[in-house]
């Protein structure tokens, strides 16, 4: 059947005239980064839509329509779970895959995941579960999340909502060709009359590799109802940070809710262009598809396989779209926005990517030793190295170094050095007399860098041009604690790009700028250790008061423990464990070894299992501890006793039967005889007919009990005329 005009689909629809009021989530600037590689944003819906007239379900996928009403309103109707759709589907349920695909070489720098659904309440989701079809399950738990009204007053309870999650560190881990979601809570679409409806769900990936183009990439989110009937048709965000160079690139992604292609007069424009092209209409950009560049996107490992055509996705739309055209050199700024004249939608997130000018220091190193070598002590001085270069396209300019040493960190005098095209140049602690200073007061080591560098001002670092910087600290934190530093280089472009930060890594496995951290152990060998812990422990480097048990002179402790202390007993040394606790467990003497079927709980009647209690004992965990399931043996507090159960244990030997008929503990006695059969009663004093209704035949007497029933009779026939006369 075809679906109804808007007209009618609205007409049963009554909107609640104070949603105008109800405060908006515009976009905002979520991350903002110049990489040197681009992002990829994938995502899919979780429902679909039975329609007639809409693109028809994905080969390979199995969809059931049958018995579904209201299959006309212009939302889903069914959900999905990877290729099977039907009302079945609960649509917690629901779940779809999409293509996660990085080039070669490629490392994460930021992953942030969205979902999103109309769902009765007003509190968003906040937590859904993502796997691949080869992976294990990961609950992931919002950071921030959105939720704004339905409009309709049959359903006051229905909210739509947005909820977002970092996931850089699982996103950054990930090997699978496919990122799987579930768990995303939403209204039962199968027969509900909902036009405006949605359940899908977006990851957003900023990678480097170094040696692509530098690019300027921004992440906006936000959740902005689009819906002119509430008076709230337009959103708009301004994208800054960034340089257009010559030769340059530009393209955006958007992410919707709503979508579909039956209502028109959703916009989407940037710096007051609308966009369009081959999948997405100028005046109905947002028309559930999923597109790049104009293509529609249909992934490897996408399951379902949606073709990504308008109408496919299901409520939803992840579209993106170059904007080279709309951009040109030298712009520092870009406007993106969303009308619509007419149909309803909520607006998830942009990204932006942009060829930038600009320097930049993607690999920025800082390694810490340990000057006096071997494991680092209280005391002992570091020399750190901070080493890059400018990788970026553009010239920096202004350039210069800081580090803030943390209060244990003792900066040595003299130590600063500055190393420029391979030759070391010591630098001064004090300010004004060359391009380096130690300021005291916020214990911050400063040297301005490149050609032109003074005592006052940072010079210039070209294209290819690097640095390295060399300081040394003393340690003075404690046994165990950890220290961490990071240093930073700003600087602007000399193209005119804006000031910018990097700062140093000292894990370039986990993604992002990470601190450079030492941590002091306690000793490297014995010479560091105190008369009362003589001993230095090779594995843990830390102190201990023995070696071998010929230094544990305490006589109550005489057995040397693993971890160096002195004990009861060891594995070696169970000389002071009595008969009753001959075995030892954790430097102490036990009854038993934990465990089932331990050796020393052979025949105890408690039962064969080594409990692992504060003191080992023998016991019992299940009734099947304790013997068959006809023993009369069950386990009740970790012992074995006697006893049956009725059901979920063990029972009574055969000629027995249990006091209990359920779980809970009962006992067992001999099975009472059958009852005997019932003694025949007094012989029947009513009439010898076959009826016995106590009513005397021809020529006999009526029995005491018929004449008796015949006048209950007669009374009740003649108060019922009574009652009707009355």
């Amino acid at each position: 059947m075809p679906r109804a005009p808007i007209v009618s689909l609205l007409a049963t629809l009554v909107a609640l005239p104070a949603a105008a009021a109800t405060p908006e989530h515009p976009p905002k600037l979520r991350h903002q980064a110049d990489l040197q590689g681009d992002a990829v944003v994938i995502g899919s819906t979780l429902a679909f839509d039975c329609a007639a007239g809409m693109p028809a379900a994905p080969a390979g996928s199995k969809v059931t329509c049958a018995g579904v009403s209201n299959v006309s309103d212009t939302a889903p109707d069914i959900y999905w779970r990877d290729n099977v759709a039907s009302n079945a589907i609960l649509p917690n349920k629901a779940r779809s895959s999409a293509t996660l695909s990085l080039p070669a070489g490629a490392k994460v720098a930021y992953a942030r995941l969205y979902w999103g659904a109309l769902h009765a309440g007003a509190t968003a989701d906040k937590s859904v579960t993502v796997d691949s079809a080869a992976g294990s399950p990961t609950v992931v738990t919002a950071d921030d999340a959105w939720s704004t009204f339905y409009g309709f007053s049959q359903h006051p309870e229905w909210h739509y909502y947005q909820a977002t999650a970092d996931v850089t560190a699982l996103v950054s881990k990930w090997t699978a060709a496919d990122f799987r979601v579930t768990d995303v809570d939403a209204i039962e679409m199968a027969n509900a009359d909902a036009h405006l409806a949605f359940s899908a769900w977006t990851l957003v990936v900023f990678y480097q590799r170094t040696g692509d183009e530098l690019r300027n990439l921004a992440l906006f989110d936000g959740f902005t109802h689009v819906a002119p009937e509430f008076g709230l048709g337009a959103a708009a965000v301004t994208l800054s940070g960034f340089l257009v160079p010559p030769g340059y690139t530009a393209k955006m992604t958007a992410f919707t809710y709503e979508g579909d292609t039956v209502y028109s007069g959703d916009k989407l424009l940037f710096n007051g262009q609308y966009l369009t092209n081959a999948g997405n209409p100028k005046d109905n950009f947002f028309n559930g598809s999923r597109t790049f560049l104009g293509a529609p996107v249909s992934g490897a490992s996408d399951v379902p396989k949606l073709g990504g055509q308008a109408g496919t996705m299901g409520g939803y739309d992840l579209d993106t779209v170059d904007v080279t055209a709309l951009v040109k050199a030298g712009d520092k700024s870009a406007k993106l926005s969303a009308e619509s004249a007419e149909d309803k939608f909520l607006l998830g997130g942009f990204v932006t990517s942009v060829t930038n000018l600009a320097p930049d220091f993607p690999d920025y190193d800082k390694v810490a030793t340990d000057v006096n070598g071997g494991v680092l002590l209280t005391g002992d001085v570091v020399e750190y190295v901070l080493t890059s270069k400018n990788s970026g396209n553009d010239p920096a300019v202004g350039t210069v170094f800081e580090d803030v040493l943390d209060q244990r960190l003792e900066l040595q005098p003299g130590s600063l050095v500055s190393v420029e095209n391979g030759v070391n140049v010591p630098l001064s602690d004090a300010a004004g007399d060359d391009r380096g200073e130690w300021d005291s007061s916020t214990r911050t080591l400063r040297v301005r860098l490149g050609a032109g560098a003074n005592a006052s001002q940072g010079g210039k670092l070209g294209v290819g041009a690097g640095f390295q910087i060399r300081f040394r600290t003393k340690v003075k934190a404690g046994i165990g604690e950890s220290v961490p530093n990071q240093g930073s280089v700003t600087a602007s472009g000399l193209s005119g790009g804006a000031k910018k930060t990097w700062l140093s890594d000292g894990d370039p496995v986990t993604p992002g700028a990470q601190p450079t951290t030492v941590t002091v152990d306690e000793c490297d060998d014995s010479s560091h250790c105190p008369g009362s812990k003589p001993f230095c422990d090779a594995t843990t480097h830390t102190c201990q008061p023995c070696s071998s048990d010929a230094e544990c002179t305490d006589p109550n402790l005489p057995a040397c423990q693993p971890d160096g202390t002195c004990g009861e007993c060891s594995s070696t040394n169970a000389s002071k464990c009595p008969a009753g606790a001959p075995v030892c467990v954790g430097g102490k003497c036990a009854a038993c070894t934990p465990g089932p079927n331990a050796s020393e709980c052979v025949n105890d009647p408690n039962g064969p299992v080594c409990l692992s209690k504060l003191e080992p004992v023998c016991g019992c965990d299940t009734d099947d501890d304790c013997g068959g399931p006809n023993s009369g043996k069950i386990c009740e507090n970790d012992k074995c006793t006697d006893g049956c159960r009725g059901e979920g244990g063990n029972g009574c030997p055969t000629d027995q039967q249990c006091s209990s008929q359920t779980a809970e503990p009962g006992v067992c006695g001999k099975t009472p005889p059958p009852p005997p059969p019932p003694a025949p009663g007094p012989a029947a004093t009513d009439s010898d007919d076959d009826g016995g209704c106590g009513c005397a035949l021809p020529g006999r007497s009526p029995s005491p009990s018929g004449l008796a029933a015949l006048g209950a009779m007669v009374l009740g026939v003649a108060l019922s005329r009574r009652r009707r006369a009355s």
